[in-house]
C-alpha cells in the first residue's frame, strides 16, 4: 500500500490482504480533501480488516472518498457491509466473466456510469485468452452495492 498527493487530493493505493496487521493511519496518515481509493490489487479483506476499514474511512470527516477500479474482493464487501463505502461514490468496478468456449476466467473494469445506463446489464466481453465470447460470471445480486447507495 502507498500513498501520493497532489495539491488537494490523496492517492491511496491498495494491494493484497486487508486484516488485522493494516494499519490505515500509519500507511496513509492525514488525507487530502479528496481521496482516491485504488483497490484493484485488495485481494481479501477479513472481518477484522473490515473493521479497521470502517472505521478509518467514517473517522474522515469532510472529506471526499472516490473509489476507482474495485476488486472482487472490495466489491463483495460493498454488498456485504451497508457502511462499507462510508459516504463514497464508487466509479469503477472489476466484473467477472467465463469464456463459453474455453473456460477461462478473468475479469474486465467496467465504469459504474456505463453500468447503470444498461441498467446493469452486462454484454458479453472477448476472451484475452482465445477471443471467444465470454459472459458475466455471477448474478445480479453482484450489483447489490449500487441499490444500497441509491437508498
Amino acid at each position: 500500500m502507498h500513498v501520493t498527493h497532489d495539491e488537494g487530493s490523496s492517492i491511496f493505493h491498495l494491494s493484497g490482504v486487508i486484516d488485522e496487521t493494516t494499519q490505515f493511519e500509519h500507511h496513509f496518515g492525514t488525507p487530502k480533501k479528496t481521496i482516491t481509493l485504488i483497490c484493484k490489487e485488495v485481494t481479501r479483506i477479513n472481518s477484522v480488516g473490515v473493521k479497521s476499514w470502517i472505521r478509518y474511512f467514517q473517522s474522515l470527516k469532510g472529506v471526499t472518498i472516490i473509489f476507482q477500479e474495485c476488486s472482487l474482493a472490495i466489491v463483495e464487501q460493498l454488498n456485504s457491509f451497508s457502511n462499507f463505502a462510508s459516504g463514497g461514490t464508487i466509479q469503477s468496478i472489476y466484473l467477472p466473466f467465463l469464456c463459453q468456449n474455453c473456460q477461462h476466467d478473468f475479469v474486465a473494469l467496467c465504469e459504474k456510469a456505463t453500468l447503470e445506463a444498461r441498467q446493469y446489464r452486462v454484454p458479453s466481453s472477448p476472451c484475452p485468452h482465445c477471443q471467444g465470447r465470454a459472459v458475466f460470471d455471477d448474478t445480479d445480486e453482484f450489483f447489490a452495492f449500487a441499490r444500497q447507495v441509491a437508498k
